[in-house]
């Protein structure tokens, strides 16, 4: 063999080994990584993209147009206008979806590539899955919130039911003096109305700030729910169709009894508002159990849950308002009808009890909570 084909083996040697050791930290890295052409066609793919979408293989996930993956295929095109011309975009955080439709948050980092042969564009990328990011920053917020609520509630609940108590007694004092037909008489029960409406409020601040041992106790959330059946059919009002759906096995729970009828009232109320003429609301109750796959990353860990389902067939949510559901004194409702704190107690109480809570909504469709509850 010649000097230069012993050369020539060396180099092709060398450069079979460089493509390994590329491959080799591609396919191991931890975040996805794939390479498609200008109009989505997906060229390449690591394990760990297929793995962050849900998908069984590289191959299968390859078949795919890129625009398959974004929950809305025209930001990709976007997305291209924007940065198309400088060639790299780093971090940008889009909204993708797994192979069974649920959302995932992504952050990109693409580049255009040039293929020196002709010249054709195409796109490396790199992804990293943020969606638990955001939800623990989320969650963080609204802890945060919910702590400047108590501390609010905490300075001024006492003075401000002081007010109100005077309020109402100079009210009383009035109505006693009055005839029933006097023109002012309806004017003064307006004002003490106003009053029980501003100690009401007063009552759902201070829930936020319970600094004493909730005292739970080891309960049938089945049993809470049928003893309120008969309130919560009257609360639902004529006109609506009310129904409990729930299977033979217990769901024994750790929690005050209290707090599970606060949060039925709270979303049945709701349920009603939301049904102005008629309806449906149907609460179910059921056992489910999660793994890392199927559990919410606002939620629990995998485990095995009580579920809680209130379900109504109103005006649903539209959704760059589900976000703001949960927060203290967000409302939708006229300010008679409602403070912004129902919706905020329920939160609360059901992640004090180790839970969590997920609304599925669409404006006309109606409204689903699903609350979970650690079996014990």
């Amino acid at each position: 063999m010649s000097d230069a084909d012993t050369r020539r083996k060396a180099v092709e040697e060398a450069l079979r080994e460089s493509e390994e050791r590329y491959r080799s930290l591609i396919h191991g890295a931890a975040y996805g990584i794939y390479r498609s052409t200008l109009d989505g066609r997906l060229l390449d793919v690591n394990p760990a993209l297929a793995t962050m979408l849900g998908y069984d293989s590289m191959e299968e996930l390859q078949g795919l147009n890129l625009r398959e993956v974004y929950r809305h295929p025209d930001e990709r095109d976007a997305l291209i206008e924007r940065y198309g011309r400088d060639g790299v975009a780093r971090g940008i955080e889009v909204d993708w979806k797994r192979r069974n439709g649920t959302p995932v948050r992504v952050r990109l980092s693409v580049r255009v590539v040039r293929t020196p042969a002709d010249g054709d564009r195409s796109f490396e990328g790199i992804v990293e899955d943020v969606s638990e990011r955001r939800a623990l920053e989320a969650r963080l917020h609204q802890a945060q919130q919910m702590e400047a609520v108590g501390r609010l509630a905490r300075g001024i609940a006492h003075d401000f039911n002081n007010v109100l108590a005077a309020i109402e007694g100079s009210c009383d004092l009035l109505l006693a003096q009055l005839a029933p037909d006097d023109p002012s008489h309806p004017e003064i029960v307006e004002i003490q109305r106003a009053a029980e409406r501003g100690a009401s409020l007063t009552r759902r601040l201070l829930a936020f700030s319970r600094r004493e041992p909730v005292r739970s106790e080891r309960l049938d959330v089945r049993t809470v729910v049928n003893d309120m059946a008969g309130m919560l059919r009257r609360l639902t009002g004529e006109g609506h169709t009310f129904e409990i759906r729930e299977g033979d096995e217990p769901l024994w729970v750790l929690a005050e009894a209290s707090q599970i009828e606060q949060v039925l009232l709270n979303l049945v109320v709701n349920a009603r508002d939301a049904m102005p003429k008629a309806g449906r609301l149907t609460i179910r109750l059921d056992r489910v159990e999660t793994d890392e796959t199927t559990a919410s990353p606002v939620g629990p860990l995998a485990g095995p849950w009580a579920r809680l389902t209130i379900e109504d067939t109103g005006i649903g949510i539209a959704l760059d308002r589900q976000a703001q559901i949960f927060e203290p004194f967000y409302t939708t409702k006229d300010p008679d009808r409602g403070g912004g704190l129902g919706l905020s107690i329920v939160y609360s109480i059901v992640r004090e009890c180790g839970g969590s809570i997920r609304v599925t909504s669409e404006p006309g469709r109606g409204t689903r909570f699903d609350i979970l509850l650690p079996l014990v």
